[in-house]
């Protein structure tokens, strides 16, 4: 059996860590399965295998990350290393050796504000280098490849996995005796989440306040989460004297019970990556209304993989409503989430169809469908080249056959990049010199002389490495063809 390791920071926390649980769980079906934690005391939810704590490879040494995990991959010989989360993915790429490396992308930059630059510039230099890169959503794997020029061929795109009979059963247990009467037998919305700025609850909360004085209803919305916003939050319920139909309460590990008998399931999100919490009311048959935000809703409620395609909002989709993601917190003129908030309570036909295509979709969605998607990229995607990664290889194969036959063999530069070159070709070739289009201070490097260009006859014979950065490149190449010099080799 081959052996797997599964990298995260804890198995607590939030929608990664509970895939990363899963997926150890059904991989270690057939394979052997390590998951190396940093934090092996922060373990909440179910996994398969054996935990590993990262600090293992330090022996009392406090190590970084990547380093933790090259020793930890040679010592349990890891053939299959998967990531969760961008500072793991991005150890997880140093780190790498002969094992495949698989990282799991859950999050899209593209709206985040701030925007990470340090994280955003390293996928760009690193993804490209793991084997395989697996997005939650059609969304993440578009922005992957457009904003970040990670390879098409390298990316596949992978839903969660569910517990959908784990929440149906959590679902049918009893309410809170002070929320069941908070409740009273109305009929209600309700909302998940962190109280996070970018959850935008107080949104949610400004307009149901709005819709329910607007049209005289009994109705009650249960919004469900902790975090830093609650304090906010209930200073609005108080000063629009929304304490009697709205309620928040903790976060509790069964939402399921609530989230079955609500009307639809709202969320606000600035942006998503693929919201665990609509497929979790999907595998309680609950429609959900939604901010058509980046990425995630539109691909569950439409079945939309195309974020460029326009839509008139509210827009009324298979399994839910739409609505527009830009909000206005000031404007409670009948905004389309009401409208949504309305058709959802109203249009009882609109509901049960949807309903319908909920129950349709949840019968396909499938935990073994997706196991075996995951093991498709372990498997076989890893092992196929892309075409970048062919060129490359063809490329280095030439470069080998020019550098065999030359005769003489130079480094055009003296900077770093020439050094560079120097450390990647001397061990194995004679370097003769480095070349250099104008005089230098220094008359040699690495004790081997330094050349004006027009110092020396460059023979056909000859070979010429580029140890320069890609804005001369063209320049130098230039230079070197009218000097007769056919064979250069760059530096891939």
């Amino acid at each position: 059996m081959k052996n797997v390791a599964i990298i995260i920071p804890s198995l607590e926390g939030g929608g990664a860590e509970r895939v990363a649980g899963y997926l150890s769980k059904y991989l270690s079906q057939q394979y052997n399965v390590y998951i190396f934690l940093r934090y092996i005391n922060r373990v909440k939810y179910e996994y398969g295998g054996t935990l590993v704590p990262m600090s293992e490879a330090g022996d009392g040494k406090e190590l970084s990350t990547e380093v933790a995990l090259r020793i930890l991959k040679g010592k349990y010989k890891i053939d299959i290393a998967i990531s969760f989360m961008e500072n793991c993915n991005f150890a997880n790429i140093i780190s790498k050796g002969n094992e495949k490396v698989v990282v799991s992308e859950r999050s899209s930059y593209r709206q985040k504000t701030p925007r990470k630059l340090i994280a955003e510039s390293k996928i760009i230099s690193l993804y490209n280098k793991a084997d395989a890169i697996v997005a939650c959503s059609y969304g993440v794997k578009q922005s992957l490849i457009q904003d970040y020029g990670v390879s098409a061929d390298k990316t596949y795109t992978i839903y969660n996995f569910l517990n959908k009979e784990m929440y149906c059963n959590m679902a049918a247990e009893q309410m809170e005796k002070d929320v069941e009467s908070f409740l009273d037998g109305s009929d209600y919305f309700i909302s998940v989440g962190r109280l996070h700025p970018l959850k935008r609850m107080d949104y949610i909360i400004e307009q149901f306040i709005d819709y329910e004085k607007r049209n005289d209803l009994s109705m009650r919305l249960l919004i469900i989460g902790e975090g830093g916003e609650k304090e906010k939050l209930e200073k609005i319920l108080s000063e629009k004297d929304a304490n009697e139909f709205i309620r928040i309460i903790p976060s509790t590990i069964n939402p399921f019970l609530y989230i079955a008998r609500a009307k639809a399931l709202l969320v606000a999100s600035e942006y998503e990556g693929m919201p665990n919490v609509i497929l979790e009311s999907f595998s309680l048959g609950i429609p959900v209304i939604s901010t058509d935000c980046f990425s995630g809703p539109r691909e569950l409620l439409e079945g939309e993989e195309d974020y460029a395609k326009q839509y008139v909002y509210p827009k009324v989709c298979k399994r839910g409503i739409l609505v527009n993601s830009t909000v206005n917190d000031t404007d409670t003129n009948n905004s389309d989430l009401q409208q949504a908030m309305n058709m959802m309570c109203n249009d009882g036909e609109l509901n049960s169809r949807m309903k319908r295509n909920i129950e349709e979709y949840m019968e396909e969605y499938s935990n073994q469908n997706i196991l075996r998607d995951w093991i498709s990229v372990l498997e076989e995607k890893c092992d196929k080249k892309t075409e970048e990664e062919l060129a490359s290889a063809k490329y280095e194969e030439e470069n080998v056959r020019v550098l065999k036959n030359a005769e003489s063999i130079y480094i055009f530069g003296t900077g770093v990049y020439a050094k560079r070159a120097y450390n990647t070709y001397a061990e194995e070739y004679t370097i003769s010199g480095f070349l250099s289009s104008y005089m230098e201070e220094e008359t040699s490097m690495y004790n081997t002389r330094i050349y004006d260009i027009d110092e020396i006859q460059i023979k056909e014979t000859d070979c010429i490495i580029l140890g320069v950065g890609e804005e001369y490149e063209d320049e130098v190449c230039d230079l070197l063809k009218k000097r007769g010099c056919p064979n250069i080799v760059y530096v891939y």
